[in-house]
């Protein structure tokens, strides 16, 4: 059901106009007549565009090798501790222990220490 318009007074409804073109002239009024652009600056930001896309491009390159940088130095360097390399004439093992194993549901009796390991592979 469309809104029923409460029945305007004459003069409201004839000086309307006047204050829609009222506004209009203030708007025209307030508006920048003239723009004066330097013209080397002009012609610097409009073929500056695939400058400054390489120059955002090697940033973000800057970026991630630094934030790739500083998560190789965050981790431990202990990795090197639990790894040991065993080479036999053809071949070449690498072990690595690491401290977060979960032995649950399995025989202990039947797990070997590091130590086993590394002398089961040298033949010993």
């Amino acid at each position: 059901m469309p809104k029923s318009k409460k029945p305007q007074s004459n003069t409201k409804l004839l000086s309307h106009g006047s204050k829609v073109y009222a506004n209009k002239r203030r708007k025209a009024a307030e508006t920048v007549q003239e723009v004066v652009w330097d013209t080397s600056q002009r012609s610097d930001f409009l073929t500056g565009f695939h400058k400054r896309k390489l120059e955002k491009h090697q940033n973000k390159i800057k970026a991630a090798k630094e934030r790739d940088r500083r998560e190789r130095l965050a981790q431990p360097s202990s990795k090197k501790d639990s790894t040991t390399v065993l080479i036999a004439p053809k071949s070449k093992t690498t072990i690595s222990i690491t401290d977060d194993f979960d032995p649950t549901g399995q025989d202990l009796d039947a797990l070997l220490t590091p130590q086993q390991i590394l002398n089961k592979l040298r033949g010993k």
